[in-house]
């Protein structure tokens, strides 16, 4: 249950509301009474994440957070119908007084007529706006006080609740210990993983005589345990260790019942040391193993805190004794032990999951059928390499008939033989879920918003999760970083799985197991955290009851035609729409159906969906924080209204621009003065091959943009004296005429000291080579991209010197114009040298001219007479990438990578055929 979300939102809107540049007409009364509130959820909130888990799971406790949700939607919507209509009454107030204006200069003869019709219309108006306001303030309060005395009550029965103590009461055992305590398994079914029991057995006989703590870490279902009980009974270790003992340590970790399960499994009386009391079990077990080489196996540890508590009963006597972690966190395991990294457990291979399969289903004397082997490999295929849904599937095929036809009822429905008894696999997931600290649970149950097997772009997901309000402030930091963090704690959880690396090991994308994905769907949707609408439910959206979408906060959308969207019923508690694929097109329909009923919507993602026109329609959402779609232009020039203005709350704005045709020339999108009003404004992201203009000039009245990080493909003329109000920002991208003189020029940046990433993407055509013009770069600029720029190559070399902390350096077509490029200067830094459609023919290069390269990538250079072979000499070298090059491109990396493997080094090589 996600009460601490919910609450954490509330207390998000009544802060923004007290703190709110726009007069909202609050009295001190009202004023005094948010604050309080405001006091009364933050303790609220307080006291639900401190109590241990115990606490949340009594029944009692389950539905007192369900009606704890329940108000605290309901205070929600309050708060943002109220704050929306007055939004909306003062643009109204707006068009009403620019129509009468115009309707006035039309009747100039009478003046008299009209400065009496004016004062008359002005008094009647005000009266009105005061009646307006009364009333207003008289409902607005109501409800608040309605809240008020909601939370009041609630906090007199969570106060009981305490004092009753029932928080220690044992509900249902989620973590509790089902294993046996002595390890009486049957031979395991472990398939493969050649490479990891060995590892793991090197690590067990190494030379190192200190007592060692060695780590298998891995998510929920991937075969720790399995793996460990391998090495356990491994004849070598049983022959090198004479003493062995394994206990479980569960989520809920009990110094004493540990203790317990240890000396049992160490062949002590069970009923004779069950009376002694903890410090005692403690010496008991040191005694017995000091002086003897023993290995100990401790089973699913999830608190460091918990090695912190043991440590001392295991004696280090420097004779090669062993211990050995299985955990899903690897912070755990680098905490027991910081010098050596632990085992990350992969996925299987096919041919290993085919292989597990087959012996779960048919056991180890039986053999497949010839004519259910290529159908079982497809389904073990679908299983993703996850031990667990591999047995799941065994499961179910082994109560199935052996035939083909039955085989292929479950490969075509795989997922949902598995959701029919989820009990299965739901309760492994809930222990990793349950042990997450409360800030993390939204961000990943927010997984499910995406398909199964989606590659999701981690700059994507944070700018989401910034706008939906998951992400807390932390000191210095910015809501990204933090985010940032939030994702590698997830991915250290093993619950989060890194798809994509840049060149510096940064997480460019990531994604979820199926069965995670499933778990995080199921959970969202039983928490009205998030509810998904797919191709597959469509038909049953007349049929669905509307309690399922109208307590949801979220809805996913993944459908292929916009009639769909039409059959979900409008709501008020809806703040997110997410169409992460669809093959809408040309329709503007479903963005008007949104906005009229989904009004108070904050989070609209629909950059799948191509829109032929700017769809008008969504300025209704006067709530919006996070706005994406896609555009289709079909003229020369596209204007973005000024009304856009009015979304004061907007913080990411990504439009992704496509024209109808291509023609010599470019493409011109205006922006108004709307980004002056707009001051929550974090990212603003044109991204297509139009130059994006402000058409009018920027107010002589100075103004900041303090959020905003991110901007890009913005004229560099046009945008030049806004960038001095937002000195904060870290992505820049110039896409315009840029050529004057012979040089190439845009404004000087170097007072943007947070920058770290610009591209210049030049529009102007040239068949001269430039150089660069008299302005200075950022100084912190890690990142830089050159396309059409028409550099000379003596140019780029000066950028080592002009960008000295440059990391990356992308030099797209036409950068540079000459045919030859050498080197004359040491770029100190780089780690990441991309050339890509250039006519360069030779390359002329020492290898300490690139002291820092790790990744070097060559595309589309047809004219390049094969690489340096200096290039093989720098030591950091780690990949080469070549696409559609000349063949003696690719025979000259294939020679430098096999001389320099015969010299020990090894460099990655990926080649990929014009």
């Amino acid at each position: 249950m996600l009460v601490e979300t919910a609450i954490s939102s509330l207390m998000e809107n009544l802060k923004q509301l007290l703190n709110s540049k726009v007069d909202f007409f609050l009295t001190k009364k009202r004023s005094y009474l948010i604050e309080s509130i405001y006091k009364d959820l933050g303790l609220l909130k307080a006291f639900f994440e401190d109590q241990d888990q115990e606490f949340h799971k009594n029944e009692t406790v389950k539905n007192l957070k369900r009606r704890i949700r329940d108000v605290m939607y309901e205070a929600e919507n309050t708060i943002d119908l109220y704050v929306y209509n007055a939004i909306l009454g003062k643009e109204k107030s707006k068009e009403e007084e620019e129509k009468k204006k115009k309707t006035n200069e039309k009747r100039k003869n009478n003046k008299k007529k009209k400065k009496k019709k004016k004062e008359k219309e002005k008094k009647k108006k005000k009266n009105q706006k005061k009646k307006m306001e009364e009333d207003e303030e008289e409902d607005v309060s109501l409800n608040v006080e309605c809240v008020k005395q909601k939370i009041n009550t609630i906090k007199r029965e969570v106060m009981e609740i305490h004092e009753k103590q029932i928080c220690t009461m044992r509900g249902l055992e989620v973590g509790n210990s089902s294993k046996d305590s002595i390890p009486k398994w049957e031979k395991e079914t472990m398939v493969r993983l050649v490479d990891e029991t060995r590892i793991i057995l090197e690590q067990l006989f190494g030379e190192r005589k200190q007592l060692e703590v060695i780590s298998i870490v891995g998510m929920a279902g991937i075969g720790k345990t399995t793996l460990a009980r391998r090495v356990y009974s491994d004849p070598l270790v049983e022959y090198r260790f004479r003493i062995r003992g394994w206990a479980y340590v569960s989520q809920e970790f009990n110094r004493k019942d540990f203790l317990l399960r240890l000396l049992s499994s160490l062949g002590q009386d069970a009923e004779g040391i069950q009376q002694m009391t903890e410090n005692d079990l403690a010496g008991r077990l040191y005694k017995g193993l000091k002086g003897k080489v023993y290995f100990i196996v401790m089973d699913d540890i999830w608190d460091s805190k918990a090695w912190i508590d043991l440590m001392n009963c295991f004696p280090n006597d420097n004779n090669g004794s062993r211990i050995l972690f299985t955990s899903r966190l690897a912070d755990v395991a680098l905490h027991a032990n910081p010098s050596r990294l632990p085992l990350f457990l992969r996925f299987l291979t096919h041919v290993e999951s085919w292989e597990l399969l087959q012996i779960k289903v048919f056991g180890i004397e039986e053999t497949c059928p010839s004519e259910l082997m290529e159908i079982g490999k497809q389904i073990s295929q679908k299983c993703q390499g996850l031990p667990l849904a591999i047995v799941l599937v065994a499961g179910i095929l082994a109560r199935k008939e052996k035939r083909v036809n039955c085989w292929n009822q479950v490969r075509e429905t795989m997922n949902s033989w598995i959701g029919r008894d989820p009990r299965l696999w739901m309760k492994t997931l809930a222990l990793s879920y349950y042990h997450l600290p409360h800030h993390l649970r939204p961000c990943f149950l927010y997984l499910g918003a995406f398909r199964e097997d989606f590659e999701i772009r981690v700059s994507r997901l944070i700018r989401l999760w910034v706008a939906e309000g998951f992400i807390h402030e932390m000191e210095e930091k910015s809501l990204e970083d933090v985010a940032e963090e939030y994702l590698m704690d997830l991915i250290r959880r093993s619950l989060v799985l890194v798809l994509r690396r840049g060149f510096n090991g940064a997480i460019k994308a990531c994604g979820i197991h199926d069965l995670v994905h499933d778990f995080c769907r199921r959970k969202a949707k039983e928490d009205c955290f998030l509810v998904n609408v797919s191709n597959p439910h469509v038909d049953y959206l007349p049929f669905t009851p509307k309690h399922q979408f109208l307590g949801a906060r979220r809805l996913s959308i993944d459908i292929s035609n916009s009639e769909s969207i039409f059959l979900i019923p409008p709501s008020l508690n809806v703040r997110s729409f997410l169409c992460t694929w669809s093959r809408i097109r040309n329709d503007i329909a479903p963005i008007e159906f949104i906005s009229k009923s989904f009004k108070l919507v904050k989070v609209l993602e629909m950059s799948s969906i191509k829109f032929n026109k700017y769809p008008n329609v969504v300025e209704q959402l006067l709530l919006l924080k996070y706005l994406s779609f896609s555009l289709l232009v079909y003229s020369r020039k596209e204007n973005i209204p000024n009304s856009i203005c009015d979304l004061h709350y907007l913080e990411t704005l990504t439009i992704y621009i496509t024209t109808y045709w291509s023609s010599d020339g470019p493409w011109v999108v205006g922006l108004s003065r709307f980004t002056r009003k707009m001051e929550s404004l974090r990212h603003l992201r044109l991204i297509g091959p139009m130059i994006c203009k402000i058409e009018q000039p920027v107010s002589p009245v100075h103004f900041l943009l303090e959020n905003l990080q991110t901007l890009s493909m913005v004229d560099p003329w046009s945008w030049k004296d806004l960038l001095t109000g937002a000195p904060h920002l870290r992505k820049l991208g110039f896409r315009g005429d840029m050529l004057q003189n012979e040089c190439l020029t845009i404004p000087d940046l170097a007072f943007l000291k947070h920058l770290q990433e610009l591209k210049l993407s030049n529009t102007q055509f040239s068949w001269l080579s430039h150089k660069l013009g008299c302005f200075q770069f950022p100084p912190n600029l890690k990142k830089l991209t050159l396309e059409e720029t028409y550099l000379k190559w003596e140019e780029v070399s000066c950028l080592a010197e002009l960008v000295p902390n440059l990391e990356s350096l992308k030099l797209l077509s036409e950068a540079c114009t000459e045919d030859q490029w050498e080197v004359n200067t040491v770029f100190q830094k780089l780690k990441f040298l991309k050339l890509s459609f250039l006519d360069i023919e030779d390359w002329v290069v020492r290898d300490y001219q690139f002291p820092s390269l790790q990744h070097l990538a060559l595309d589309g250079c047809f004219s390049l007479n094969g690489l340096p072979y200096e290039i093989g000499d720098i030591m950091t070298l780690e990949m080469i990438e070549v696409n559609w090059c000349d063949l003696c491109v690719e025979n000259s990396v294939k020679q430098i990578v096999d001389d320099q493997k015969n010299m020990g080094k090894t460099i990655l090589c990926n080649l990929l055929d014009p």
